[in-house]
């Protein structure tokens, strides 16, 4: 964060107090969203706490799979300028075994004022479909502001 002050004069030592108030954007609590039957789902969607977690579809694409999501929050400016996080949300599949699947890529497919849709790219090795897979999504269910005022004392100037 940057606070672009006008300098004060040269003989001035110390800045004695500087108040202000802010606005802190901060990440809710985090909900995780479990989607089975992948071989053949098509818009199932989950809903918890303000968002919702929606699989349009999971697909071969070449020698990988695709799973296919919507992630919508409820408030509508939701993500507005700081939609970055929602692309290290944690995602991955556990395979029939239990064992746990890491994505191999991410691409956004679409962004608009409270919703992203998001395709995760995943590599099953020889499995023929993703039978018996399950994908997992993790995600904060809400985006909350906060005002924080503060003051800063005795603040030395070079």
């Amino acid at each position: 964060m940057d606070f672009p002050l006008t300098a004060p004069e040269r003989a001035v030592k110390q800045i004695a107090s500087m108040k202000g108030k802010l606005m802190a954007t901060v990440l809710g609590r985090v909900e995780t969203f479990e989607f089975t039957d992948l071989e053949k789902i098509k818009q199932a969607e989950q809903e918890r706490g303000g968002v919702t977690v929606a699989v349009e579809e999971c697909r071969k694409n070449n020698e990988i799979y695709d799973v296919e999501i919507r992630v919508r929050f409820d408030k509508a400016a939701a993500l507005e300028s700081h939609r970055g996080w929602i692309y290290n949300n944690e995602s991955y599949l556990l395979d029939p075994k239990g064992n746990r699947i890491e994505q191999a890529g991410l691409e956004a497919n679409l962004l608009d004022v409270n919703e992203v849709g998001l395709s995760y790219k995943f590599d099953l090795g020889d499995a023929k479909s993703p039978a018996g897979y399950k994908f997992i999504y993790k995600t904060p269910a809400a985006i909350i502001r906060i005002p924080v005022e503060f003051e800063l004392k005795g603040i030395d100037l070079p």
